[in-house]
């Protein structure tokens, strides 16, 4: 097995022992626990607790109930606050096919609140390296100096050019969420390839995502 190959592996392996370890203490709770909580309880860093809690509602395995989590109602039919997730995620995905396809970007779907952005989705662009892994790339989007973390703070679109990975940049816009957190849109360039030039073409998906999704939660989703 190849060096890389092996270092996926064994990341793989890792994320999979966490996943559990989250599962076990949800399921062992009768209400919503909190991501400092678990974080305690499993030894795992809080950034990363929220980053898989929020990629695990995406898949109905949890549900969010205001700061805190539990079990969804089953991994087969997921509560309210999962299937607002993986709600936004189904919209999301082919436009951020779209714009990755037309313009090489990697583009990227997050949700950020008082704890930072997490990353729920990602589609690689020609442009970027085909050597950095899609999870890479994912973690990247939500680094604590990266475009969507500006943007939560600033409220608006922001670019970061080298902060997080040098020869990138990457420009991120926000928009609200009907559970009151925000979502975020975020592509990313070799250093010089123009990023600035999808500010209005994510800002124009925000608002068609915004307003679909607010029809998917006056449905019930």
């Amino acid at each position: 097995m190849a060096p890389d190959t092996e270092m996926d592996d064994v990341a793989g392996r890792s994320v999979v022992r966490s996943v559990f370890a989250l599962l076990r203490e949800l399921r062992e709770e009768t209400g919503p626990v909190g991501v400092s909580t678990l974080a305690r309880r499993t030894g795992l860093p809080k950034s990363t607790v929220q980053r898989l809690l929020v990629q695990m509602a995406a898949e109905g395995a949890v549900e969010r109930v205001g700061r805190a989590w539990t079990m969804g109602r089953s991994l087969g039919q997921p509560g309210p606050g999962s299937r607002s997730l993986s709600g936004l995620r189904y919209l999301t995905r082919p436009r951020l096919r779209r714009i990755a396809m037309s313009t090489g970007a990697s583009t990227f779907l997050l949700v950020g609140d008082g704890a930072g952005p997490v990353t729920l989705d990602q589609v690689s662009g020609s442009m970027v390296d085909p050597a950095i892994p899609p999870e890479w790339q994912m973690r990247a989007a939500a680094h604590p100096a990266s475009a969507a973390a500006l943007a939560l703070t600033v409220g608006g679109t922001a670019v970061e050019r080298g902060a997080v990975v040098p020869e990138y940049e990457c420009l991120a816009t926000v928009f609200p969420l009907a559970s009151g957190d925000a979502g975020l849109l975020s592509a990313t360039l070799p250093r010089g390839s123009g990023i600035d030039r999808l500010a209005n073409t994510l800002d124009r998906v925000a608002e068609t995502i915004n307003a679909e999704a607010g029809r998917l939660a006056s449905d019930g989703w």
